[in-house]
């Protein structure tokens, strides 16, 4: 009897590491697929506070765009959204794209606080269905991806950042000379 109890805790031992081994090397190649697909901007639809599709293919070329996910009740990301409005001279060569999970009417009340909808080049995406974290890989709010102009991954910022450091990712070398 002590032999089969031995032989039963054994085999449970054994497929316990087997499974958490599994899920580790599962868990690592999820994380790297995510960083391939980043590298570019990766495909993604959500919809605008209108109810309108938007896609990635929306995000004019040969412009640099920062992506950020955020919460409208997240105090960095309120901090952002006042520096944008700061900084819009600065930021209107750049396409800025805010996605977030929270309902429209709550964003509709962000983007009128922070005067987000007086900027032409500031996009708030809608994303009900939690899509972000999948296809980006964090639901860390306050994110943001800055993509060149050639739409590869320059820089993410996970937390609140400086405006200034979000510039400076956003400019390009020949930006930064002139």
């Amino acid at each position: 009897m002590k032999r089969a109890v031995k032989l039963f805790l054994l085999v449970l031992i054994l497929g316990v590491l087997a499974y958490m081994a599994i899920n580790i090397i599962g868990t690592a190649k999820e994380k790297e697929a995510i960083t391939r697909r980043i590298q570019n901007l990766p495909v993604f639809s959500f919809t605008d506070l209108y109810n309108e599709v938007f896609e990635s293919s929306f995000i004019p070329e040969n412009q640099a765009c920062l992506l950020m996910y955020f919460h409208p009740e997240c105090e960095h990301c309120c901090y952002e959204a006042e520096q944008f409005i700061n900084y819009a001279p600065e930021l209107s060569p750049y396409q800025i794209v805010m996605i977030s999970y929270d309902s429209i009417p709550n964003l509709k009340q962000f983007e009128e606080q922070y005067h987000l909808n007086e900027m032409e080049n500031v996009t708030i995406l809608h994303d009900p269905a939690g899509d972000f974290p999948k296809i980006f890989g964090t639901k860390i709010i306050p994110t943001s991806f800055i993509y060149s102009k050639e739409h590869k991954l320059k820089k993410i910022f996970k937390g609140e950042v400086k405006i200034e450091a979000l510039l400076k990712y956003l400019q390009d070398e020949e930006d930064a000379q002139s």
